[in-house]
């Protein structure tokens, strides 16, 4: 990640870079998802490496403030915890959904579950982050009826948020049976 700013039509990159995942492994197949509030502050959440079967292969968050160039980087946390053969946490996405009294509110979508045959669904959760490094992590959601199972079935779980307006998304997905669906939440 790399900060730059914008004058006309050019961009000046700060020069300073940040991984989030290893470079080292396959997690670029995992890239991090990124959502600001517009205000110089923000939220990562990404895999820090996608061939471990250790904890780094958990599904993580951390916090960012911006000031000028300098991106300050919050404490990185856990939003899904690695588990083998029971949870293997993917394909995160983030987005924006409003501020209500100087805390900032996003919701994150990922893939959940086991990529054999336990099956993995959507899952959701809110982070309500106070604009430094609190975030209060909201209670995780299913947001598909039922297990993928089969290795084309997994490989349509790929969830998406769109804010419409204050409080309100859109959540869309294709189906195990490669139907895509929506839900406003």
């Amino acid at each position: 990640v790399s900060s730059g700013t914008l004058s006309g039509t050019t961009i000046t990159w700060s020069g300073t870079h940040t991984t989030l995942n290893s470079s080292t492994d396959s997690s670029s197949t995992i890239p991090p998802a990124i959502a600001t509030n517009n205000l110089g502050g923000g939220v990562a959440i990404y895999v820090p490496s996608s061939s471990s079967t250790s904890t780094s292969r958990g599904l993580f968050y951390k916090t960012f403030t911006l000031n000028g160039s300098t991106i300050t980087w919050g404490t990185q946390t856990a939003i899904s915890a690695y588990a083998s053969n029971t949870n293997e946490p993917d394909r995160p996405y983030c987005a924006y959904i409003g501020e209500e009294g100087g805390s900032h509110y996003f919701a994150v979508s990922y893939r959940y579950g086991d990529p054999g045959t336990n099956g993995q669904r959507g899952k959701i959760r809110v982070l309500k982050w106070d604009g430094q490094d609190s975030v209060t992590v909201g209670a995780e959601s299913d947001v598909e009826s039922a297990n993928a199972t089969t290795n084309h079935t997994r490989g349509n779980i790929n969830p998406k948020i769109i804010p419409i307006d204050y409080g309100r998304f859109l959540y869309y997905d294709s189906t195990p049976s490669g139907v895509i669906s929506s839900s406003i939440c």
